[in-house]
């Protein structure tokens, strides 16, 4: 690549992908279907945007989302925030509400749109810039779903008002966060971002990834590395392979599998844990069962696994001091 054409891919965001074998092929094992946010109409501005999801109110889905778009108003300062009650509720009531960010914070602009009668809220950003990110804030009593749209996509359906319809859809065929190929984007939003642009998977991937550029409280880190091993063994790192064992026992269990699973790893630590807390034998093993049960009840060991686990848990441990 020229250097022109490396300046346009650092702010491509959605089609600069990773090519490594092995993300490609775990991204097909971990990646959730595709998910996506559509403009249906009018047919000069249809198709699929990049969106931001809010910390409040219910998870976005094709059931709960969708409908015609109506700017919402009221009558104090920008007229286009939502920061007051809207004026406009009879055309906002059974319809999706378009309101501007600023001023107040985006829970105030969601309760306003819920009270005029909104089934969803649509937040266009005040500042250019793709991906938008997500809206924060915390209310319980917030019941409409919302996203987060970009200034360049709130303008768009501003000009062509009325007659713009929304959704949301679930193409089964493709993978969230993926490119229509499988293979896993990269984060590369614009502007660009110092130490997260290129060196981080997009934050679209759902279920959320160790390498997006933040953390995400749905992460499983201590069992689920998800497509990060994939990632590290494209670019040269030798992960280590085999069954978990336990003292030398083989327990069967998979270090690392294709999926990121590291139920295994996670093995060997925890009894080399309870190794170095156990007084005695008795107390090392109790401490393996009682994380045997864990593993069980949340279906992460079969029961197969779980025998030959504390097969080998029995075998080794300190002297028994009774």
């Amino acid at each position: 690549m020229t250097v022109p054409e490396r300046q346009a891919s650092a702010l491509n965001y959605g089609n600069v992908v990773f090519t490594g074998a092995s993300a490609t092929a775990g991204a097909g094992l971990i990646l959730d279907p595709r998910t996506s946010f559509r403009v249906t109409a009018p047919g000069s501005i249809a198709g699929d945007y990049a969106y931001g999801t809010a910390s409040f109110g219910p998870v976005i889905s094709p059931d709960n989302f969708g409908g015609s778009v109506v700017l919402g108003t009221d009558d104090v300062g920008a007229s286009n925030d939502g920061c007051e009650p809207l004026t406009n509720a009879t055309a906002i009531a059974g319809n999706i509400a378009l309101l501007d960010r600023g001023t107040c914070n985006f829970t105030i602009k969601a309760l306003n749109a819920q009270n005029a009668g909104a089934t969803g809220l649509l937040v266009a950003d005040n500042v250019p810039g793709n991906p938008p990110p997500g809206l924060g804030g915390t209310d319980p009593s917030i019941t409409i779903p919302a996203i987060r749209i970009t200034q360049a996509l709130g303008n768009s359906m501003k000009a062509v008002l009325p007659g713009v319809t929304v959704g949301f859809v679930i193409d089964p065929s493709e993978l969230q966060g993926a490119d229509d190929d499988g293979r896993p984007r990269l984060y590369m939003p614009d502007p660009v971002q110092g130490g997260s642009s290129g060196s981080h998977y997009d934050t679209a991937l759902a279920p959320n990834a160790l390498m997006e550029p933040a953390i995400n409280d749905s992460l499983f880190a201590a069992v689920n590395l998800d497509i990060t091993p994939n990632l590290l063994q494209d670019t040269g790192w030798t992960l280590n392979g085999g069954d978990a064992t336990i003292e030398g026992c083989d327990t069967g269990i998979d270090v690392v599998d294709d999926a990121g699973i590291i139920i295994g790893a996670n093995v060997e630590a925890t009894s080399k844990l309870c190794l170095s807390k156990a007084p005695r034998r008795g107390a090392y093993v109790a401490c393996m069962a009682a994380y045997k049960n864990r593993m069980r009840a949340s279906g992460l060991l079969t029961g197969r696994q779980a025998l030959r686990m504390m097969s080998c848990a029995i075998k080794v441990g300190k002297p028994s001091k009774q």
